[in-house]
């Protein structure tokens, strides 16, 4: 019987296992197991020799509650029932058999973030026994004990959801020496008690699954660089004239345009003449200039205040005023827009 219970536990426990989870790293649990346990051979000792306890296979119950104290470790205190009815062969006598047991153990899972994962452990604590026997004139025994017991354990455990985990235990379990009274002829008994068994538990964990922690954000954009922006355009004019042409206009077209991609700070127009007239007349007819390119630059959509007007008469000639040539490029508005531009490294 108890080897069906291993192979069937074991498919159990394997089949959980794909539904596996990141292990907690601390937290409280609890847990119920259910199996069956076997005792080899018992003896005891009396005052007609050696007794041997023969006890049927029965089930066996456990509580625990324990902590984990990292992926790795965790402590629990167990409580267990070991219920069976033993036979003396040696007196020909029946009777019942518990022991009681309340452990404290330490174990170790290994693999713990796996979807089937291993683990051992020890424990110690106090096992309490009941004996009731009869077989007259050799055993009157109802008696109870309590010694010291330790025990071995080794399992397998698989993730069943987020909070609880199967598990599938073997333990080896040994006490003391129990003292029973007799009041048949064979005396009292003395002797220890040692048990095998297989578990499958339910062990639910107490604390949330702890979150993922969030992804780390993404890297900040590069800061954007502002950089000086500098446009020139010259307009040219008629002799003694303020008025555009339409060269000129196309120039100063263009001009806008292009202060649509920057953050527009100013725009200088600086008028300027050639030698012709007095240096009144030249310094009127080159602030008219200035002013003309200004009305043209307002009405394409540029700020009034925006733009800034100078007139400088014929002191900064570009040219020789003694041709033609020379005085028709003399006869202009040079005209600056300053601004800055931001663009991503």
């Amino acid at each position: 019987m108890k080897f069906k219970l291993l192979a069937g536990a074991a498919l159990a426990v394997t089949t959980l296992a794909a539904s596996g989870a990141v292990a907690q790293d601390s937290g409280w649990y609890g847990a119920l197991d259910v199996g069956y346990h076997w005792s080899d051979n018992t003896s005891f000792e009396t005052g007609l020799g050696k007794f041997n306890l023969d006890g049927d296979d029965e089930w066996i119950g456990l509580a625990r509650l324990g902590y984990r104290l990292s992926p790795n470790w965790r402590v629990e205190l167990e409580g267990g029932y070991r219920p069976g009815q033993l036979q003396v062969p040696s007196v020909n006598a029946t009777g019942e058999w518990e022991v009681f047991s309340l452990m404290g153990n330490v174990i170790v899972d290994f693999i713990p973030d796996g979807d089937l994962h291993p683990f051992l452990g020890v424990g110690a604590g106090l096992a309490r026994g009941q004996l009731g026997a009869v077989r007259v004139p050799f055993l009157v025994v109802d008696d109870q004990d309590s010694v010291w017991a330790w025990q071995g354990i080794a399992g397998l455990s698989a993730k069943a959801s987020d909070r609880m985990n199967v598990d599938l235990t073997y333990r080896y379990f040994q006490t003391g020496d129990f003292d029973f009274s007799n009041i048949g002829t064979a005396g009292p008994l003395t002797g220890s008690y040692n048990d095998q068994s297989v578990t499958v538990g339910i062990r639910y964990s107490f604390q949330e699954e702890a979150a993922p922690p969030p992804p780390p954000p993404p890297p900040p954009p590069p800061a954007p660089v502002t950089e000086k922006v500098t446009f020139a355009a010259d307009s040219f004019f008629a002799t003694g004239s303020s008025v555009l042409n339409a060269e000129s206009q196309a120039k100063l077209a263009d001009l806008v345009d292009k202060t649509k991609a920057v953050n527009l700070e100013v725009i200088i127009a600086v008028g300027h003449t050639d030698i012709t007239g007095s240096a009144a007349l030249n310094q009127r007819l080159s602030t008219q200039r200035a002013e003309s390119v200004k009305k043209f630059l307002v009405s394409k959509g540029v700020e009034a205040n925006r733009v800034y007007t100078e007139g400088k008469g014929s002191a900064n000639p570009v040219a020789d005023n003694k041709t033609a040539e020379g005085r028709a490029k003399n006869r202009r508005v040079e005209v600056e827009v300053v601004g800055t531009r931001t663009r991503r490294p």
